[in-house]
């Protein structure tokens, strides 16, 4: 009788050590689409001086997060835009976002992030000169002659929450040029992500 008594007391133990366990190893992994605002405020959008506050360019991304602890997790997300034209039609450009995003989970359906990572732009273009009106006058201005790459450091926050349904709402904002007064700006992210692996599940 003893023997059964305390086979009835240790079973809920050791369910509760196995649920423990499955929060210690969380594991996510996610699709999504973003839509990216550079330059918040720093582009001139009309002749009366307008400047930006939101533009559509798609961003494709993909991301996955490693539990550390209930309620930390480490990241690493990849986003990539498709080719498209700025104000020159001759001009292609297309983007690549790299980031290790550390997160701070909020009863499982917040999700607060802070990420340092790489922005790189690539621009393409047929090379030669092109005359475009500067003023009153024109002035000469050179293509890209194939494809170039510059790379930026990017310093983010971000906050995500997460609903019932595998698909969560995100938005992240992150600084270029971080350190830099006089050369320092804002680019935003708006996106909605589907999630294949469910974080840290009952």
């Amino acid at each position: 009788m003893a023997r059964s008594e305390e086979n009835t007391v240790a079973k809920p133990n050791e369910k509760k050590s196995k649920k423990l366990i499955k929060k210690d190893q969380g594991f996510d992994s996610y699709l999504g689409l973003q839509t990216l605002t550079q330059g918040v405020g720093k582009i001139q959008t009309d002749l009366e001086g307008s400047t930006n506050k939101f533009d559509f360019v798609p961003l494709l991304h993909f991301g996955v997060r490693f539990g550390l602890a209930p309620e930390f997790s480490l990241g690493a997300e990849l986003a990539q835009s498709l080719p498209h034209s700025g104000e020159d039609s001759e001009i292609k450009k297309y983007y690549t976002m790299l980031s290790t995003p550390f997160n701070y989970h909020l009863r499982k359906n917040f999700v607060f992030t802070f990420f340092p990572g790489f922005f790189l732009t690539h621009i393409s273009g047929p090379g030669g000169t092109k005359n475009v009106a500067n003023g009153t006058g024109s002035s000469d201005f050179f293509l890209p002659d194939g494809t170039t790459t510059a790379m930026n450091y990017m310093l983010g926050l971000g906050a995500q929450y997460q609903t019932p349904y595998k698909f969560s709402v995100r938005a992240d904002l992150f600084t270029m040029n971080t350190i830099s007064g006089s050369s320092r700006y804002f680019n935003y992210t708006l996106g909605v992500q589907y999630h294949v692996g469910e974080f840290w599940k009952d």
